[in-house]
């Protein structure tokens, strides 16, 4: 360091009677006084957080994040830093305070929480991390121009909460609130099939009772039929029922033994098929009306004179 440059010219070198030195080279004169020269430096030199950024913002004392304050101090006096788990790309500046020869000064770091190993960064003064939520340790040693360090360093202590979905507190919430849920679905479920079922077991009370009220009446209705039936075929005269379009619905044994037809033949067929004769009777029959309507409208029509 401090030489005019690589080159020398051949040559070019002198020795005072005092024992200075010179040197001549392309770009100039060198001069060593040895009654000059220090010794190497073999001072521990201090190191210190010089700046902190959050998404290549600069951070400071007034820096506010969700209405709370992100530092309580300068950077270089904290040891520990607490950030939202969406304020997590960070960087640092740092320094070795030693000015011997500040651009040589050199530096190595360790995150412990993603590495446990040293990394050298030569004389690189920042770094940038993108942190997931979690717990770190930033550590940071460095050396001066005379390749003395400082292996304690700084160390800062980092902490990224985690989003509340999840955090543990919210999973065992929403585990519970879970089985709760699947709890109240089966429950409610349960209550729908019970009153189904309830409704059900109502529904065939009320068609078996229909059931039972229907083969009652029957049983009844059948009972007098049979009784008419046979108060009908004990009579010794003809008795044929028909319904409104002449379809025989009553033959006793007075009309089987004039017919020759059976009352399971005859049922439901047309009388005048079944009983050809029974046209001529009709038709005497109404005649017979006829003429008793007849004589019954010439009483009246006497009595009115």
């Amino acid at each position: 360091d401090g030489v005019q440059g690589h080159e020398f010219n051949s040559g070019a070198a002198f020795n005072n009677r005092k024992g200075t030195l010179y040197f001549g080279g392309m770009n100039g004169l060198n001069v060593i006084k040895p009654s000059q020269m220090r010794q190497d430096n073999r001072h521990i030199p201090p190191i210190v957080l010089t700046e902190f950024r959050l998404f290549s913002k600069p951070v400071d004392t007034r820096t506010m994040i969700a209405g709370k304050m992100v530092l309580t101090a300068p950077i270089d006096r904290l040891d520990e830093i607490v950030l939202p788990y969406n304020q997590n790309y960070l960087s640092f500046k740092f320094a070795v305070l030693d000015f011997t020869n500040p651009a040589n000064n050199e530096y190595a770091y360790m995150m412990e929480g993603l590495s446990n190993e040293w990394h050298d960064l030569g004389t690189e003064r920042n770094l940038d991390f993108y942190l997931t939520p979690g717990t770190y340790r930033l550590r940071i040693k460095g050396a001066h121009s005379d390749h003395v360090w400082n292996e304690k360093g700084t160390q800062l202590k980092i902490v990224i909460h985690p989003p509340f979905w999840s955090a543990p507190w919210f999973i065992v919430t929403c585990v519970f609130l879970g089985i709760g849920l699947l709890f109240a679905m089966y429950r409610y479920r349960t209550y729908r099939m019970n009153q189904k079922n309830i409704r059900l077991q109502q529904h065939n009370a009320n068609l078996n009772r229909e059931i039972s009220e229907r083969k009652l009446a029957e049983t009844e209705a059948q009972r007098l039929r049979n009784y008419l039936e046979n108060i009908i075929n004990s009579m010794p005269s003809l008795m044929i029922g028909v319904d409104e379009d002449c379809f025989v619905t009553l033959w006793n044994h007075i009309a089987e033994k004039g017919t020759g037809i059976s009352k399971s033949e005859a049922h439901g067929r047309y009388i005048l098929d079944v009983y050809p004769s029974l046209s001529s009777e009709i038709h005497l029959i109404n005649e017979s009306i006829r003429t008793c309507e007849i004589k019954q409208e010439l009483n009246r029509s006497r009595r009115i004179e």
